[in-house]
């Protein structure tokens, strides 16, 4: 399993979402998406109807009836194992998610048959940075871990 960690210098991280869906939505691969909580849940669900003016991104959220059959579902609930996973997705993707959403214990994606974890923040999520460091040296050693950060510019180093 991959886990890659994308630290976005410039507040983006929801045109980086856009962008990584429209790619995973072409490949036909389906995808979870966990966000903060209800608000920010509702602000993407929107953002992905109307962030171009001649397309969209299908979607639907675990409110939302048949979510189980959507290439794409946005959650504000951390999937716990494979039960949340309702749609089957092979990408997890975790958008400037604070430490109190993250898993009290141990990380263990096994349990939710996701082939690649995705985790986007913008700048400022310093508590959940600390807790990815705790995890870097402790529990995501039988992971392939990829870390990238935005720079000026807005390149991926």
């Amino acid at each position: 399993m991959r886990i890659d960690f994308y630290k976005c210098l410039q507040n983006k991280s929801k045109i980086i979402l856009t962008g990584l869906l429209e790619k995973a939505f072409t490949d036909k691969t389906k995808c979870f998406i966990v966000i903060n909580n209800e608000k920010e849940k509702k602000d993407i669900d929107k953002l992905l109807w109307e962030y171009k003016d001649k397309s969209w991104l299908p979607h639907l959220t675990t409110d939302d009836e048949n979510s189980d059959i959507s290439e794409i579902v946005l959650s504000s609930k951390f999937p716990k194992s494979k039960e949340y996973n309702i749609n089957q997705s092979e990408i997890l993707c975790i958008v400037n998610i604070d430490y109190s959403i993250l898993p009290e214990n141990k990380f263990d994606f096994t349990e939710t048959n996701f082939k690649r974890i995705i985790f986007i923040f913008d700048k400022d999520f310093t508590n959940t940075k600390d807790k990815i460091s705790q995890l870097k040296e402790n529990e995501l050693k039988e992971y392939t871990v990829n870390y990238f950060t935005q720079n000026s510019n807005g390149k991926w180093e």
